[in-house]
């Protein structure tokens, strides 16, 4: 988090260097997320030499979170709240192809209006999912080279990077068995 941190600068490589960094973190945390939900009994991962990644990144998060919680406690911090009001009009407003063929690599602009559909929605666990789908095409997108390193990727990185540092610190709390840390002292 403290590499995380120091990509708190201007610019389009902070942006980019900063949702990497945070990136893996979150992964981390969703796999022993992931790893803890298997051990109660509460997912089952099939096959034992492939990790559900995507699975564990976007559903088992808001499974083993819960989305009220994961929702109230984005929404309980002024930061976060603000940058999902800003992903909300970043991926509505149609500037950015989030849901890409994964052969190709096509735009796929009914599952994007999918997404802001549930993003925008008051299905909790929609909305809940949405935000982490968001963030897991997002790291697929940079991380197979489909997104483009341009400034405009900013109005998207910016408020991503505030939500992923905000939903790490939720669940490594979670996971470490505590509760909620809202406002500045968590910085």
């Amino acid at each position: 988090m403290a590499k995380a941190r120091r990509h708190d600068h201007q610019g389009l490589q902070h942006s980019f260097d900063r949702f990497f960094t945070l990136y893996v973190v979150f992964n981390h945390l969703y796999a022993e997320a992931t790893f803890q939900l298997a051990n109660r009994g509460q997912v089952r991962i099939h096959n034992r030499d492939r990790f559900p990644d995507a699975q564990a990144a976007q559903e088992y998060v808001v499974q083993f979170l819960g989305a009220d919680r994961l929702l109230q406690q984005l929404n309980d911090d002024p930061d976060a709240q603000a940058a999902l009001a800003a992903l909300r009009v970043q991926v509505c407003n149609g500037a950015f192809n989030l849901k890409l063929n994964m052969v190709t690599g096509d735009a796929q602009p009914d599952k994007d209006a999918d997404l802001c559909r549930r993003l925008t929605g008051n299905n909790r666990n929609e909305q809940a999912a949405a935000i982490l789908e968001t963030l897991y095409a997002v790291r697929c997108n940079m991380f197979h080279g489909r997104k483009g390193f341009h400034p405009i990727q900013r109005a998207l990185l910016d408020p991503l990077n505030v939500i992923l540092e905000r939903i790490i610190e939720i669940l490594y709390l979670a996971l470490d068995g505590g509760q909620q840390v809202v406002g500045p002292e968590r910085r």
